[in-house]
């Protein structure tokens, strides 16, 4: 079975998207192929793999990506989720010729200034905000696939 292929993007390929694709590859690994993106590249911030390493994921090892870097290469997917903030007004690429959208606004901890307590308290906020939501949509997958199959 081929597995179903997710782009995570926001307005940069940072913390976000990034810790979204970690949690989505740890949940359902060979079920679902992830991957991210934004608009623009970004290193990715040590306190980011820190988080995901407290709950026991790997952090994320792919360089950073733009989607039109990916667009350019053919690459095509199942679904696409953004994850911009709409109280920001962030504004999410766009991936062309892609009918299954989802929108998940979501807050960028990397735009959190502070202290380092400060800034982990917004990426583990968003870690576990993005957890949630993971866990929820792969609930309604499956729920879709069993009504399918009946």
């Amino acid at each position: 079975m081929t597995p179903t292929r997710v782009l995570f993007v926001g307005s940069r390929h940072g913390s976000r998207s990034r810790m979204a694709e970690a949690i989505l590859s740890a949940l359902a690994p060979g079920e679902f192929e992830a991957q991210s993106a934004g608009f623009e590249t970004a290193p990715l911030d040590p306190l980011c793999a820190l988080v995901l390493e407290e709950t026991g994921l790997p952090p994320p090892t792919v360089e950073s990506a733009t989607a039109f870097s990916l667009f350019s290469s053919g690459r095509i997917f199942d679904h696409i989720i953004t994850l911009c903030d709409d109280t920001t007004g962030e504004r999410c690429p766009i991936y062309p010729g892609h009918a299954n959208y989802l929108h998940w606004p979501t807050p960028d901890p990397d735009a959190v200034q502070g202290n380092e307590d400060t800034r982990l308290t917004a990426l583990r906020a968003c870690r576990d905000q993005l957890a949630g939501r993971i866990r929820g949509w792969l609930r309604e997958q499956n729920s879709l696939k069993e009504s399918v199959e009946a």
